[in-house]
């Protein structure tokens, strides 16, 4: 994915279920709670989601998630993980014709949870008069002088009869260099696609969402960049900025708030999540092993203790596999003695770190302890070619996976997994939850090994397993074939 970086601290999300012409008695029918002659102002930069709520956005992705509800979902995750000192946030949708523009949270609003609520009410229908949807929200930001930054984030492309090109171009007349223009398409073909590129600006970059996943990934890097969410989240991890002291399981009452502010993320959603913990490299493995587990199992009691149910949480250790800093320096080891807590949702969970630890010392299969297996896989059929089938996996240390599978060139389905590796027998065993199982007699290194099982037909399997990085699947991801460190599609 392109780099960028921002300037601003306002993003709008833009979606697109309007009509280019704007009748204001009709949208007074359907809107008689808006005040349509009220300027807004805010004190800090805006950050302005507008929500797409056409008829296609009932449609399922490639992956099979309603795209309307994983829209509403990371809407909601989002606007949870924002701090209010940083910015001031409003929620604007339009659905049902072309006369539909409606401002559900006004972009002076500091109750995020008022995002929240009144996103789940929304329900996808009608065309997608993107102009409008355009216009209607430079109306919106007329009399706010702060810092504008806009995403929209559509499905389709104009259906009203309007021109967004136009209306795209006129709001950065109207703001000049205040104004950046990000683009999401959400499962689009390559014509919708090209329209959609023409409404870059600014610093704005076009971003494709081939799945729901996939907007997940692009909204939480989005929100980073802007540096609009509170200090503790990167991505869809959690940092608790807790640390212990050396050789210490002990989680210190001064880091309780951070506890309790990650419990109230979690009663808001019903993801689960990985509490990870970490060691400094001082002592043996065996035991830094042992202290990482006690470090997470001690977070997650607390966790507990704020009423959140005990099978939404995981505590694994990852002893000193995975540092963040360096163990040559009093400062980097007292950094590397942490517990982090990861985000699982639809896809699985990031453990890039781990991944890239173990691409580093791969160890044969014959002394190798769960988390030596812990991260992405590739895997073949060596009776079939690559484009005729293959998949990804990501296995994760609390004996879950996700996996997709790709058959002539196109995604077919996802799955979650459970697995188990039993070192004295050499067998690998997963279990499909979208029906089927493999328990392969398996040989080689951690890094690339070879599965002699059973498909869910009870046919005989041949699978090679070869790790690979998070590129890598990203670019399995969008339909491509990684070849020489670069995707090729």
């Amino acid at each position: 994915m392109k780099k960028f970086s921002f300037i601003a601290s306002l993003l709008a999300i833009f979606v697109f279920t309007g009509c280019v012409s704007v009748n204001l008695n009709e949208l007074k029918k359907l809107n008689p709670f808006e005040d349509f002659n009220k300027k807004y102002t805010s004190d800090k930069d805006v950050f302005m989601m507008i929500l797409d709520a056409s008829g296609s956005m009932n449609d399922k992705d490639r992956y099979g998630l309603i795209k309307m509800d994983a829209a509403k979902d990371i809407i909601k995750d989002i606007s949870t993980k924002l701090d209010s000192s940083k910015t001031n946030a409003g929620l604007v949708t339009f659905a049902n014709g072309c006369y539909s523009s409606k401002l559900l949270v006004e972009p002076s609003n500091n109750d995020f949870n008022k995002i929240v609520r009144r996103t789940q009410t929304i329900q996808a229908n009608g065309k997608t008069p993107l102009a409008a949807a355009i216009k209607k929200t430079g109306e919106i930001m007329e009399n706010i002088d702060k810092k504008i930054n806009i995403v929209i984030l559509s499905d389709g492309e104009e259906s009203c009869g309007g021109n967004p090109v136009y209306e795209a171009n006129r709001l950065k007349n109207i703001f000049g260099d205040r104004l950046n223009i990000f683009v999401i398409g959400y499962s689009v073909n390559s014509t919708i696609e090209y329209q959609l590129k023409q409404l870059v600006a600014g610093k704005g970059v076009y971003f494709a969402a081939e799945d729901g996943n996939k907007l997940n990934d692009i909204l939480d890097k989005i929100t980073d960049e802007l540096k609009i969410k509170n200090d503790n989240w990167i991505s869809g991890v959690y940092s608790f900025k807790i640390n212990f002291n050396s050789g210490s399981s002990y989680v210190k009452k001064q880091y309780y708030p951070q506890i309790k502010e990650l419990s109230t993320y979690l009663k808001n959603n019903n993801y689960k999540v990985e509490i990870q913990g970490h060691t400094d490299s001082v002592g043996k493995e065996k035991y830094n092993q042992q202290l990482s587990e006690k470090r997470a199992a001690s977070v997650r009691k607390e966790i507990l203790k704020q009423g959140i149910n005990a099978n939404r949480v995981y505590a694994v250790g990852y002893g000193e596999l995975a540092p963040i800093a360096s163990n040559k320096t009093k400062n980097g080891k007292f950094q590397n003695r942490r517990v982090e807590a990861h985000i699982i949702k639809a896809g699985g969970l990031n453990v890039d770190l781990i991944n890239n630890a173990n691409f580093a010392k791969p160890i044969d299969v014959r002394y190798a302890e769960k988390n030596s297996f812990v991260g992405y896989y590739k895997q073949l059929d060596k009776n079939r070619s690559y484009n005729q089938y293959h998949s990804y996996i990501k296995l994760y240390a609390n004996n879950t996976a996700y996996s997709a599978e790709f058959v002539d060139g196109r995604a077919i389905r996802s799955n979650d997994i459970s697995w188990e590796y039993n070192r004295n027998s050499q067998r690998l065993f997963m279990d499909w939850k979208n029906g089927g199982e493999d328990n392969g007699k398996i040989n080689g290194n951690t890094n690339h090994f070879n599965s002699v099982g059973l498909w869910s037909n009870g046919q005989k399997s041949y699978k090679e397993f070869i790790r690979i990085s998070k590129e890598e699947i990203d670019c399995m991801d969008s339909n491509g074939k990684y070849i020489n460190n670069r995707c090729s599609r």
